[in-house]
């Protein structure tokens, strides 16, 4: 009988739990692209009025999430999502990129890290999934394998969710009052990580076109109801 070699065990389980496995269901884990701006804004127009100020750090207007959506850098950044099986989305996190470099304490002038920001939100009627902990996972992986040396989160101490799953994922938390700084040391990225991000890549992608095709089959099955004027396409 042959046995998996400890690296392809390594690989396997970094692969799980990078592209969200659970409880024998794989979660869709889909890179978002510009296309994809009204539905990031339409996710984040749901959110209720407490986890819009969750995520934004103030009470954000439906004007303020277009302004923000506008805004995504789809080049320099990272901004990824889970589906339903409607095609909804019904999480969002995003990867940004730090424009400046610094320098880490202790490190007596020798070199300089990168380091970007996590931020993510979930649907209330999907939370208790481990959706954010699985994207943050996605987050660590991505990180890694483009040079970022520190992912960071900056939260209000109130949003005990976000904290939990910094503080789940090996994040230091430092507490400023109202505020909290999560930061993550990462390491250099190496083959497991590489796999990793190229496999959940693949798969996130494979359901990105069955969850969107399953809403153009349905679309397409209205077609001829509609050209007979007998009814309306609907999403």
């Amino acid at each position: 009988m042959t046995t998996e070699t400890s690296p392809v065990r390594s690989l396997i389980k970094n692969w799980q739990k990078t592209y969200g496995y659970l409880s024998g269901q794989f979660v869709r884990i889909s890179s978002l692209r510009p296309e994809n701006r009204v539905e990031i804004a339409k996710h984040l127009q749901a959110l209720p009025e407490q986890d819009r100020y969750f995520r934004f750090g103030f009470h954000a207007s439906d004007q303020h999430i277009h302004k923000y959506v506008d805004g995504l850098n789809f080049v320099h950044d990272h901004v990824y999502g889970i589906y339903n099986h409607q095609a909804v989305l019904v999480a969002v996190a995003h990867v940004a990129h730090m424009s400046e470099h610094y320098q880490p304490a202790l490190s007596f002038g020798l070199g300089f890290s990168q380091r970007a920001e996590f931020g993510v939100s979930v649907l209330p009627a999907y939370r208790g999934k481990g959706y954010g902990g699985r994207l943050f996972n996605r987050a660590v992986i991505y990180a890694r394998n483009h040079g970022i040396s520190e992912l960071y989160i900056h939260a209000l101490t109130e949003n005990s969710q976000m904290l939990h799953i910094a503080k789940k994922g090996g994040a230091t938390l430092v507490n400023f009052g109202s505020e909290t700084e999560a930061h993550l040391l990462l390491p250099k990225a190496d083959l497991d990580s590489r796999m990793s991000e190229l496999l959940a890549e693949h798969f996130g992608n494979v359901d990105y076109n069955i969850a969107h095709g399953k809403n153009w089959m349905h679309r397409l099955a209205q077609l001829p109801q509609a050209m007979a004027g007998n009814t309306k396409i609907t999403s």
